[in-house]
């Protein structure tokens, strides 16, 4: 009986021993390259075409949220989720680049004056077609931004903050003017949550 249970524990240290040794020499694990590609691989751009079928734009992608972008504040009240200090939605998937394509040449151009990483949403464009709006979050604020076809060019407009809590609120009046919906009290406004609640405190003797 002795001998058996020295065999059996001289069995278990073995498989013990074992996978130590085999935990010991996992690392880090890459997928292969044929993996990898297809996961990182840029999703599709989104097509936006004006009226006259004389003008394509371009909205490209990334395929995931950064680290920088989940680890943003949230707030959930009333089944949204909020950015508690720049008043947008917390959970977006931004366009990251804008270009223009003609459709009669065929020549495509990128669009300059874009800020840099670009955070982008809320396309509009104007009753003639030949502007478009858009709005860029940052981690203090939501801004608004002109695209002027005639020269391929971006150019923000907003002094004061957008508020897009519950949508973009970009309304063009007609070909050069826009209404939005702006920020009227700034973040640090708001109460501050108490940590003690509410009520008689009873300390233990």
């Amino acid at each position: 009986m002795i001998k058996k249970l020295h065999l059996y524990l001289l069995i278990a240290g073995a498989c013990v021993s074992l996978n130590s040794a085999a935990q010991d020499a996992v690392s880090y694990q890459t997928p292969p390259k044929e993996i990898a590609d297809l996961l990182l691989a840029k999703p599709t751009p989104g097509v936006s075409i004006d009226g006259k079928a004389e003008w394509i734009l371009f909205s490209e992608r990334n395929s995931y949220p950064s680290v920088e972008e989940l680890a943003l504040p949230e707030y959930r009240i009333a089944g949204l989720r909020l950015n508690p200090n720049n008043y947008s939605p917390s959970r977006q998937t931004y366009i990251n680049n804008f270009s223009l394509k003609n459709i009669k040449s065929n020549q495509t151009f990128q669009v300059s004056g874009l800020p840099a990483p670009l955070y982008a949403s809320n396309i509009s464009w104007n009753p003639s077609e030949n502007k478009i709006a858009f709005t860029h979050t940052t981690q203090k604020g939501v801004d608004l931004y002109i695209i002027d076809l005639a020269t391929k060019k971006a150019v923000k407009t907003n002094k004061t903050f957008l508020n897009v809590v519950l949508g973009s609120g970009l309304t063009w009046l007609n070909d050069n003017t826009i209404i939005y919906r702006t920020v009227t009290k700034p973040t640090s406004a708001a109460p501050t949550k108490p940590l003690m609640p509410k009520g008689q405190l009873f300390n233990k003797t």
